[in-house]
């Protein structure tokens, strides 16, 4: 053999040992480089969605939010994140829904109103409904066992002048009627044993416009006293608590009784 032939022999070896650690030392390299391929560092935040619709006046639970990974580049200022507001979750519950908010929406301080602050009562009114005060006293409450969220009847008692006597007429002029607050207690979600017995001076409840009158008339006419409705009675059937009768409330003149919503006409004549 030629030493020409074994020159070239010789330098093809060398050159296939060079493609061989080549090929090794890229098939090392390939896994690391894929991996951090595949494991991008994702560039996103956790927001404070709600979970399902909620609407205006709603009391907002845990429940009803829950964090979500949004982009970072479409995070604003106004939403609340695990990195600018990290209790969120827990400063969220109880607040009441100022406008519509759709499930995956993120919140913001805006769509959502703290108890105590300016526009709440008004947030937490059912539409067509009023806010209207009723002063009370512990033997006129039920003993200070009335809170806020729960319902009661309103009860009328006054003094009429029959002939020569004067007599006590009493009478239920509204029924199933929410307690919106007691003094600046607002209704509330949860209630330990603690908050129970809370003792006020003045009820709000939620009645519709000529309920309001009502209880306005009732005011100036005699004693206006709350009674605590069960929680049987307050799922009851709306129309069968409107449709029930009551007698007269005696003494002179009339007046308009409402039931949730609807009117009766009663006469006071001839009490006692």
């Amino acid at each position: 053999m030629s030493i020409a032939r074994i020159a070239v022999l010789a330098l093809a070896g060398v050159a296939a040992v060079f493609v061989a650690l080549y090929v090794r030392n890229s098939s090392q390299d390939a896994p690391v480089q894929s991996a951090k391929a595949e494991s991008p560092v994702e560039d996103v935040l956790r927001v404070l969605v709600a979970r399902e619709n909620l609407e205006i006046g709603h009391f907002v639970t845990p429940n009803d939010i829950r964090w979500r990974d949004w982009p970072k580049d479409g995070v604003t200022a106004d939403y609340l994140t695990d990195v600018s507001s990290p209790k969120a979750m827990e400063e969220t519950a109880g607040t009441v829904v100022r406008v519509p908010v759709a499930a995956g929406e993120p919140l913001t301080a805006r769509k959502l109103i703290d108890p105590g602050e300016g526009g709440f009562m008004a947030a937490i009114l059912s539409p067509g409904t009023r806010a209207a005060s009723v002063r009370i006293a512990a033997d006129t409450a039920a003993a200070g066992f009335i809170l806020p969220g729960d319902r009661v009847d309103v009860i009328l008692v006054r003094k009429v002048e029959t002939g020569d006597r004067t007599v006590d007429v009493v009478d239920t002029i509204l029924e199933n009627i929410r307690v919106l607050a007691i003094d600046q207690t607002v209704e509330r979600d949860d209630t330990s044993e603690d908050e129970r017995g809370l003792l006020g001076s003045t009820a709000l409840l939620e009645v519709y416009p000529e309920e309001a009158e009502t209880i306005a008339l009732a005011r100036s006419l005699g004693a206006v006293s709350l009674a605590l409705r069960g929680v049987m009675d307050i799922r009851a059937d709306a129309a069968a608590i409107a449709a029930r009768a009551r007698g007269g409330l005696g003494g002179g003149g009339g007046m308009t009784v409402y039931r949730n919503g609807r009117s009766q006409r009663v006469i006071m004549g001839g009490g006692g």
